[in-house]
């Protein structure tokens, strides 16, 4: 009898074992199509007024990733790109691909969908899925398995908080001359 403890890696034809899939939401009070009209306007407001965004010499967007909404802890810049939103159903996607700048090798590269959704009258839900496939080969699959995928989730979490946020900071400027403007404006987290 053989017994063995700890991961161990299956082949690589393993469906599943290299990719890790990921997939979040937040509830985010500013109207579906106010939200929507956010997310689809072709010049990506939403992405420049995230804090810390900038663009690079070949017009992507760099945003500074982490685990905490305010900055403290650590954190990377990455290269943002999007694509054209689509209409699903009843639900804007949005494709979003990120990758670090400077020692790439370590860390993934994520690709995954905005999906923006009503919630009723007042309330949107902007979800985040996807996948990444873990860097450093199998080493890296099986730390990302072990401990790293919840580096990932909270990195993915803050973005996504610091994402909605942003949606209703750029609606409520668009609305600014309405008397419906959007004051204490505040993300309601999905509880887990």
């Amino acid at each position: 009898m053989i017994v063995t403890f700890g991961p161990v890696a299956p082949s690589e034809d393993v469906v599943g074992w290299r990719l890790m899939f990921v997939r979040d939401f937040v509830e985010v009070p500013v109207p579906f199509d106010q939200a929507a009209r956010v997310l689809a306007e072709g010049d990506d407001a939403w992405l420049d007024s995230l804090a810390g965004a900038a663009v690079d010499e070949e017009g992507e967007h760099l945003l500074n990733v982490g685990l905490t909404d305010g900055g403290i802890g650590p954190s990377k810049t990455v290269r943002v790109t999007t694509a054209r939103p689509t209409w699903v159903g009843g639900e804007l996607m949005v494709p979003v691909v990120w990758s670090a700048t400077g020692v790439t090798w370590l860390f993934p590269v994520l690709d995954v969908n905005l999906v923006l959704g009503t919630m009723g009258n007042n309330c949107s839900q902007l979800a985040i899925e996807g996948r990444y496939d873990p860097p450093l080969g199998v080493a890296g699959r099986i730390l990302d398995r072990s401990m790293l995928h919840r580096v990932a989730e909270a990195t993915i979490r803050c973005f996504l908080v610091k994402l909605a946020r942003s949606i209703g900071e750029v609606a409520a400027q668009s609305e600014a001359g309405s008397e419906r403007g959007m004051v204490g404006f505040e993300v309601v987290l999905n509880r887990r």
